[in-house]
């Protein structure tokens, strides 16, 4: 038999308040994200395996052991979770917050939401999207709107010529969705949405994609 007093502490994952816990595609790896910044763990061996302190916001490349995070000084590392090694670091310009980061499905883009001062009223800011190539290392285009804030998701269409972003109004107010064609760098249509987008966005010809709302998925033409 045995009762509370008998029982002992097998591990402690995390240290700080937890925010966020994630797993390797293949299972092999823990990602816990806290206030104190991001601990990696191997999930066979609980053993902590690395950590990045202060580290923000994360996001897992499909189909990698790898993650995207953001750094304290405002850089994007890309981490290969098998060595815990830094493989790629990325420095938006101007930027004095990084609030979100969305990687493609293939791996090829990502796109990051960068706080920036405004580009000509003083002591002002505005949000942007940025659109960089992971192959490549290089920023691609810049999405801009003075109807924008900040936002809390985003993704592509498969040929990665749409973003679909889910973001507060500049000026705050009830969520939008943002329609974006990348090439021209051009904001083509926003509608009132509190809905989160699915993972899987956009269907294989771009023309629909789905999100969540309540109880319910709803499929929209782009």
């Amino acid at each position: 038999s045995s009762n509370f007093i008998n029982l002992e502490n097998y591990a402690t994952l995390g240290k700080g308040k937890i925010e966020s816990i994630d797993v390797s595609e293949d299972g092999q790896y823990h990602i816990i994200k806290t206030a104190l910044g991001i601990f990696l763990y191997d999930t066979e061996t609980l053993e902590e395996l690395g950590f990045f302190e202060d580290y923000g916001f994360y996001s897992l490349i499909p189909g990698t052991n790898q993650i995207i995070a953001i750094t304290p000084d405002l850089t994007l590392a890309v981490i290969d979770l098998s060595n815990v090694s830094l493989i790629q670091e990325l420095e938006p310009s101007n930027a004095l917050e990084i609030n979100n980061v969305a990687v493609s499905n293939d791996t090829t883009h990502l796109a990051v939401t960068v706080l920036q001062p405004h580009v000509t009223r003083q002591d002002w800011t505005s949000y942007r999207i940025d659109i960089w190539d992971l192959e490549k290392g290089t920023l691609t285009n810049q999405l801009n709107s003075e109807l924008m804030g900040v936002c809390f998701s985003m993704g592509f269409s498969p040929d990665n010529q749409q973003l679909i972003s889910t973001c507060f109004p500049s000026g705050w107010g009830i969520p939008k969705l943002f329609h974006w064609d990348i090439p021209s760098e051009s904001l083509t249509w926003y509608i009132n949405s509190e809905s989160l987008l699915n993972q899987s966005l956009f269907s294989q010809d771009g023309s629909l994609f789905a999100m969540n709302e309540s109880a319910q998925a709803i499929i929209r033409r782009s």
